[in-house]
């Protein structure tokens, strides 16, 4: 089965953020299965991307009760 790409553009979209910090996250590699080809970042439709949040010292997050991570965002339509 073959993956499906979306550009920065459509995920800062899709994630309420802007293509540049997108770019970003693909750079430091905290979004999940972004590839770089030339000058271009290709994004799985179905990626997450790691939140950076401060973490009580069992592992989970502060305020939330839930020790996940990472977000899941929903699919593009």
């Amino acid at each position: 089965m073959r993956v499906k790409y979306v550009t920065t553009e459509e995920i800062a979209s899709n994630w309420g953020l802007t293509e540049s910090y997108v770019r970003s996250l693909c750079s430091d590699g905290r979004i999940k299965g972004a590839e770089r080809f030339g000058c271009i970042w290709s994004i799985p439709e179905n990626a997450t991307w790691d939140v950076p949040r401060k973490t009580k010292d069992d592992g989970r997050l502060r305020g939330s009760g839930r020790s996940n991570r990472f977000r899941q965002v929903e699919p593009l339509r």
